[in-house]
């Protein structure tokens, strides 16, 4: 059986192998600028930008960002990606609306998410 500090050495041996992306600079990537872009949306918008409820109060563990302009139809590389105008930040109640069908709700959650869901999205 494998020592703990050889399971580690191995897995390092395995990652410097891996090839690396030439344009993945630290912190420059557009991977790591997203998702500088998805945490100040999150921390500027601490409630839904619909119900105006936050995680806590519908039951779950944190908000989402939904994009107006889907990024899969616009491509990951396209600006809109992280404009601010093209983003909302919802529970995961109200982003459901935005998917239907994606989402499956038993009638007292959705119930519980209130009067308000979407309201202001209308």
């Amino acid at each position: 059986m494998n020592s703990k500090s050889d399971r580690h050495a191995q897995r390092a041996a395995t990652a410097a192998r891996r090839p690396r992306d030439p344009r993945a600079g630290k912190g420059t990537s557009r991977t790591a600028q997203y998702r500088t872009f998805i945490r100040a949306m999150l921390k500027h918008h601490r409630h839904c930008q619909s119900c105006g409820h936050t995680a806590a109060q519908t039951g779950t563990r944190r908000l989402f960002i939904h994009h107006m302009m889907q990024v899969a139809q616009i491509g990951a590389h396209d600006p809109a990606v992280m404009d601010a105008g093209n983003t909302l930040v919802l529970c995961s109640h109200c982003h459901g609306l935005f998917h239907p069908g994606l989402r499956d709700y038993s009638q007292a959650r959705w119930n519980a998410a209130g009067h308000k869901r979407g309201a202001a999205i209308a």
